[in-house]
C-alpha cells in the first residue's frame, strides 16, 4: 500500500501532464499502481500497512531462517540467491510466492543487524595525500584458458589517491607471485607511493576491488593466461580514462597523472623469487612443486638450489646457474633441454634417436640442414654427435659457421667440419710483417763468379 506523500506526488506529477509510464519508471512503481492512485479517492490513501502477514511463510518460518542462516554463513560467492531457496522451499511443501520468501529474507537481515548494533555497515571516511598509500589484494576468479575452465588467483593494487586500478592474474597466491605482482604494478603506475595496506598478509588478502564485478563478468576466455593479462592491463587503462574521480573534477587517468610526480622513483628491479634445495637425480632432473626440470649433466646427483619466480624456474649450484626454465604448472610435466645432455650424448650418441630430451629438438637451422643431410641411421647419428660435441669447447656460433661453411663448399663430412674448426683453433700470429726488416739477409751474397769453379769438376769443359 502506498503511503500518501507517494501517492500525492503521483497525483502532482500526472495533473502536471507527465505520463503514467515516467512516473512508473521514476518511482520504480507498476503502471496498475500508479493508475489506483491517480483514480482513488482521497480517502483511500490514508492507509497505510503497519505489519505485512505472513500466512504461507508461517509455517515455513522456522525452515526458512534455518536457510538463510547456512546462506548467511557461505562464502560470497557460493551463497544461494533468493530464488533457489524459494525453489527448495516449494520442493518441501510451500505455496507461497517469491515476493514473501525475499520480504522476509530482507526483514531477517534487517533484524541481524539491529541486534548486533547495526554498525557492521558503518565506515569511517578516509583521506589520503597524492604518493601516500596502495592497497593490495587478492580475489579468486573464474575464466576459460585454451578451452578449459580455470580459476586463477588475481591480484589488486589500487592509489589511494588518483583510485587508478592495477589487475594481473595468475596461477597461484604464493610468496613469488606477490613479489611479481608489485614489481609490475609499480612500473605500470611509473612509481613508487610511500606506503603499502594489507588488511591480512597471509600472502597479501583484503577485500576484492572493482575489475571483480566489472572485468571478469561474463566468464573472460584466452588462449593463454598471458594473453589474459596484456588484455587486463589494457582494460585498467580503458577504465581509468573512462571513469571519473569520485572526489575531483577529472578522470581517474588524470589524477594518476597528476599523482605521478609525488611517486618515489621505481627502484632497481627486485629479484623476488623463493628458493629451495633439491637433489638432481641420475637423469638429470630436479622436483620442483611436482614437475621436474632439467639441468646441465654435470650436476647429476649434485645438491642444487631451485629459485622460483612468477613465470620462470632458476637452477643454481656452486654460485653458477646450470639451467632456467620457463615455469609451468599443474602436476608430472618434466620440461627437458637438449642441451643438457650433451655430454652425455657425446659418451652414447644412440641415445640421439630415443632419448626423450631429444624427441622434436629444436636445433638451429644450419644444424638440423646437416642432419638431414646426413641421413638416418646410427652412422649417421655417430657423425652429427662428433658435431654436437664440438659445441661445448668452441661455441653454438663457431660450430654453425663451420657447419655452414661446410654446406657451401658442398661437402657434408663430420670430418670436414672438426677439420675446419682446428683450422679455427690455431693461433695467428697477428704482428705485421715488414719487408725490409723481417727478411733482412744476414749473409749478403757476393758478387764473385770465381766460386762457382770451386764445385766444377776436373773433367769439366773450359
Amino acid at each position: 500500500m502506498l503511503v500518501v506523500e507517494t501517492i500525492t506526488r503521483i497525483r502532482r506529477e500526472h495533473r502536471d501532464g507527465k505520463p503514467i509510464k515516467a512516473i512508473a519508471r521514476d518511482l520504480r512503481l507498476s503502471r496498475n499502481t500508479v493508475r489506483k492512485a491517480v483514480r482513488a479517492p482521497d480517502a483511500d490513501a490514508s492507509y497505510e500497512r503497519k505489519e505485512q502477514h505472513r500466512p504461507q511463510t508461517g509455517p515455513f518460518s522456522a525452515r526458512l531462517e534455518e536457510l538463510l542462516e547456512q546462506n548467511e554463513g557461505l562464502p560470497r560467492r557460493d551463497r544461494l540467491r533468493m530464488t533457489r531457496i524459494h525453489d527448495l522451499l516449494q520442493r518441501e511443501g510451500f505455496g507461497g510466492s517469491y515476493d514473501a520468501v525475499r520480504r522476509y529474507a530482507a526483514r531477517w537481515k534487517r533484524e541481524r543487524r539491529a541486534d548486533a548494533g547495526d554498525m557492521g555497515k558503518v565506515f569511517i571516511p578516509l583521506m589520503y595525500r597524492p604518493g601516500e598509500a596502495y592497497q593490495f589484494d587478492w580475489s579468486h576468479e573464474d575464466v576459460e584458458i585454451a578451452g578449459k575452465p580455470m580459476r586463477v588467483k588475481v591480484a589488486h593494487m589500487r592509489f589511494c589517491w588518483s583510485r587508478a586500478p592495477f589487475v594481473r592474474a595468475y596461477p597461484r597466491e604464493t610468496q613469488e607471485m606477490v613479489f611479481d605482482a608489485h614489481a609490475r604494478a609499480f612500473t605500470f603506475f611509473g612509481g613508487v607511493p610511500t606506503r603499502g595496506i594489507y588488511d591480512n598478509m597471509k600472502t597479501a588478502v583484503t577485500t576484492v576491488f572493482i575489475g571483480k564485478d566489472r572485468l571478469f563478468k561474463p566468464r573472460l576466455r584466452f588462449a593463454s593466461l598471458e594473453e589474459l593479462n596484456i588484455w587486463l592491463e589494457a582494460e585498467c587503462r580503458r577504465w581509468a580514462e573512462r571513469n571519473g574521480h569520485p572526489d575531483l573534477d577529472m578522470t581517474v587517468a588524470q589524477a594518476l597523472e597528476a599523482e605521478r610526480p609525488m611517486l618515489q622513483p621505481l627502484p632497481t628491479p627486485f629479484d623476488g623469487f623463493f628458493e629451495s634445495e633439491h637433489v638432481a637425480s641420475s637423469t638429470c632432473l630436479v622436483s620442483f612443486d611436482r614437475n621436474r626440470y632439467s639441468v646441465m649433466a654435470k650436476a647429476a646427483h649434485q645438491t642444487v638450489q631451485v629459485r622460483a619466480y612468477a613465470t620462470r624456474i632458476v637452477i643454481r649450484s656452486d654460485g653458477s646457474v646450470i639451467a632456467e626454465h620457463e615455469r609451468v604448472f599443474g602436476r608430472n610435466q618434466t620440461i627437458t633441454d637438449a642441451w643438457h645432455y650433451l655430454p652425455i650424448l657425446a659418451r652414447k650418441p644412440g641415445a640421439l634417436r630415443n632419448g626423450a630430451p631429444f624427441q622434436d629438438w629444436d636445433l638451429p637451422p644450419v644444424l638440423a640442414q646437416l642432419r638431414r643431410k646426413l641421413g638416418k641411421g646410427d652412422d649417421a647419428d655417430r657423425r652429427f654427435v662428433r658435431v654436437l660435441a664440438a659445441i661445448p669447447d668452441d661455441g653454438l656460433e663457431v660450430v654453425e659457421a663451420a657447419v655452414a661453411e661446410a654446406l657451401s663448399a658442398g661437402t657434408v663430412s663430420d670430418e670436414v667440419i672438426l677439420n675446419i674448426l682446428s683450422r679455427r683453433r690455431e693461433p695467428r700470429d697477428t704482428q705485421t710483417m715488414d719487408v725490409v726488416v723481417n727478411l733482412k739477409l744476414k749473409h749478403p751474397p757476393i758478387a764473385d763468379c770465381a766460386r762457382y769453379d770451386t764445385v766444377r769438376g776436373l773433367n769439366a769443359a773450359a
